[in-house]
């Protein structure tokens, strides 16, 4: 069994078709295709099924190559599209590329549909991986800033910060692949490196790219290469050099070297292939180097990235776990280990979280992860329960969670507030004036009456500015802001009660929402530049009377570098992003120039056969042979002759629904001979011949005419 390819075949033949399909399975290829010549069908296919590869005829009734292009680019399909046609011209194959075809075949050479089908299908293989890998980078840059997102919105409303979690998983892959034949000539000016080798080791050519690299080498002073490509230079061979073993046994082979360039050292991907005679020997090897120094530096520092990115996972303060559908623990950080009592060992992929709930909060949690694994948004994200360590011991616990994008993965962040709802418990008892203080924590607050006095000042103000509340309450005359700016000023607390341009002026931003004023400030907090957030309102009685003012602070310097982060790592994707559009852009035109020495080729072979093939046919002719002997030489060498004529080709591109022996008939018809002879040679009844004489007559638009078939045929010579 070949491997299995799904096909869509766009051809109003079935002839055609089955043409295709039978040249795929000799290539090694099992396909699995489908038949279609309307646009309505294609359309009706590519939303039915998944295709591999898409071959399409240039010119059908009613439809043609150009519209299915058009389709399968408005449809958002990247599957590779090849055209397959007898009378497309250069220029009309070049517009086609252009529009977005990958290749063009044609009919009458269907031995190129095959390599055509292979490189395609492998550089769809390597568009997919990119995507993903971009796909991928984007995710994971969007499920960060998001966590971020929340992180941030949660502080306003706990006593103690909540630390980002952050996981980012980043793959890259980078995949080029080798050509299965080389060039027998250097191409200059393409992008890559491209060097002549001799049998020797000896340099015979350079191409412009290598000599930009290699400024000093004189190529026609025959260097040696192993000599002059290093620095400094070397005596032997290199171990793994692909050229060395080439010009031993004529073989393609590929390998990434390590080549010294005075202080540095230089990663070239090296793909060497065999120049030979006409008979067979190898008289010299093509070098192909790409200079993948960046790309190999970028995948390293990919890999430093995602360490990182696992460092702050486990280093974080809140314990933090990945939870797969079926409720497995698949990963815990070292808080986690510290506050379950549980080693890695014993938790990951071993223990379901519904292990560590208290059994009174069982049943809602477990409904919760029921109602995310269908619809992420209806279930809760923050919520309060009670855990339970390897102890026994209960504790409560705060919780975030959310979905890891383009997974069934959860990962939870768990902050132990039993101290906190001990406080709260404290403080719900406490007076009503200082009840709005509560609605700010965890953020470092204070609070002053209509005089300036401080009224309040929470714990989280004393660990941020070091100032004790004894030390600070009662007092006036903005001693408040000595720890913030080492002076007394008014701040912003101040502007509740008036309005101020000039203490304005000393803050980053500020603005009001309703009687709510926020802002953002540099201070020199504690002998360090810190930036702060601020938020300010009133306090009223019961009666609605303004009876001070309270303010909540955050240190949010560490959000904002990581904001600065977060946009650097944006500059360094797209111009990561700029290498691989450019790289691909150069393969393309490689890939083009191929397909012109191919061109060339296939003339040469074409002048080599008149040569070297025709003179024996005369030979033969002139041997003494039996009639029907000479009968078939006669027919081989009209054959081989229309092969290099016009006539086939205008008959195939001109009558494009002409069945293969209807061809073969038409050239002996045209040749003279009866349908009697025709029917001998061919090894068929004379009626078959006959059928097919009456086909060839209708698609020639001569039937019900009395011009002669064979004059006729004699005038498409």
């Amino acid at each position: 069994m070949g491997k299995s390819i799904r096909v869509l075949i766009i051809e109003d033949s079935e002839s055609e078709a089955f043409l295709a399909v039978r040249m795929l399975a000799q290539g090694g290829y099992d396909p699995i295709y489908e038949r279609v010549d309307s646009l309505e069908d294609m359309k009706e296919a590519l939303q039915r099924d998944v295709w591999d590869l898409i071959l399409s005829d240039y010119s059908m009734p009613g439809f043609s190559g150009v519209a299915a292009l058009t389709l399968v680019k408005e449809m958002g399909l990247d599957i590779p599209f090849i055209l397959v046609s007898g009378k497309i011209g250069e220029e009309t194959a070049i517009e086609v590329m252009k529009a977005g075809a990958h290749d063009c075949v044609m009919k009458y050479n269907l031995k190129r549909l095959i390599p055509a089908v292979d490189r395609e299908l492998k550089e769809a293989v390597v568009r997919q991986e990119r995507t993903q890998v971009e796909e991928a980078l984007k995710q994971a840059h969007s499920s960060l800033e998001k966590l971020v997102m929340e992180r941030t919105s949660e502080l306003s409303t706990r006593n103690e910060q909540l630390n980002e979690v952050i996981e980012k998983y980043s793959q890259t892959e980078k995949s080029l692949k080798a050509s299965e034949e080389r060039y027998r000539s250097l191409v200059e000016n393409i992008g890559i490196g491209i060097s002549l080798i001799s049998p020797e080791m000896e340099i015979l050519t350079l191409n412009n790219q290598m000599k930009k690299w290699y400024p000093d080498i004189d190529s026609t002073k025959r260097p040696i290469c192993y000599r002059v490509f290093n620095n400094p230079p070397r005596e032997t061979v290199c171990s793994y050099c692909p050229t060395h073993k080439t010009l031993q046994n004529g073989q393609v082979y590929e390998s990434v070297t390590e080549t010294s360039a005075g202080d540095e050292i230089k990663n070239y991907r090296i793909i060497s292939s065999p120049v030979k005679d006409m008979e067979g020997n190898v008289i010299a090897a093509i070098e192909m180097v790409e200079d993948i120094t960046s790309s190999k530096k970028m995948q390293e520092a990919l890999q430093e990235s995602e360490i990182k990115y696992r460092t702050i996972f486990e280093t974080t303060a809140a314990s933090t776990i990945i939870v797969e559908e079926d409720t497995t623990i698949s990963m815990v950080n070292t808080e986690f280990e510290r506050q379950s009592g549980y080693s890695k060992e014993e938790v990951q992929g071993k223990k379901s979280w519904t292990e560590f709930v208290a059994k009174h909060d069982l049943e809602r949690m477990k409904r919760y992860h029921n109602l995310r694994m269908t619809d992420p948004d209806a279930a809760p994200r923050n919520y309060e329960f009670q855990f339970q360590d390897k102890g026994g011991r209960i504790r409560d616990a705060f919780l975030t969670i959310a979905m890891l994008p383009g997974t069934t993965k959860t990962v939870i962040s768990l902050l132990d507030i039993t101290k906190r709802k001990s406080v709260e418990e404290a403080l719900r008892e406490s007076e009503q004036r200082l009840s709005d203080i509560i609605d700010f924590l965890p953020d470092a607050t204070f609070a002053v009456d209509p005089n300036g006095k401080v009224i309040a000042w929470n714990r989280a103000i004393e660990d941020m500015t070091g100032v004790k509340a004894p030390d600070m309450m009662g007092k006036g005359d903005y001693e408040y802001a000595l720890p913030f700016y080492g002076m007394r000023r008014p701040i912003m607390i101040d502007l509740v009660f008036i309005s101020d341009k000039d203490i304005e002026k000393k803050y980053l931003f500020i603005k009001k929402e309703g009687n709510v004023l926020l802002s953002e400030a540099e201070v020199p907090l504690k002998g360090q530049r810190r930036v702060l957030w601020g938020k300010a309102g009133p306090l009223y009685d019961s009666k609605g009377n303004v009876v001070g003012a309270i303010e909540s602070i955050r240190d949010i310097t560490n959000r904002k570098r990581a904001e600065e982060a977060l946009k650097k790592r944006e500059r360094d994707l797209k111009a990561k992003s700029n290498n691989l559009e450019e790289l691909n852009a150069a393969l393309k035109i490689l890939l083009r120039q191929r397909e012109a020495d191919k061109d060339e080729l296939e003339e040469k072979v074409l002048a080599n056969f008149k040569q070297l093939a025709m003179p024996y046919i005369e030979k033969l002719k002139k041997s003494r042979l039996k009639n029907k002997e000479a009968a078939y030489v006669t027919i081989l060498e009209s054959n081989l002759i229309n092969i290099i004529s016009p006539f086939s080709n205008k008959l195939s591109s001109q009558y494009l629904n002409f069945t293969p022996k209807e061809i073969q008939i038409a050239n002996l018809i045209k040749e003279g001979k009866t349908s009697k002879e025709i029917a001998e040679l061919l090894n068929v009844s004379p009626g078959t011949v006959e059928f097919h004489r009456e086909n060839i007559r209708k698609k020639l638009n001569l039937k019900n005419k009395k011009d002669n078939l064979r004059s006729y045929l004699l005038t498409l010579s």
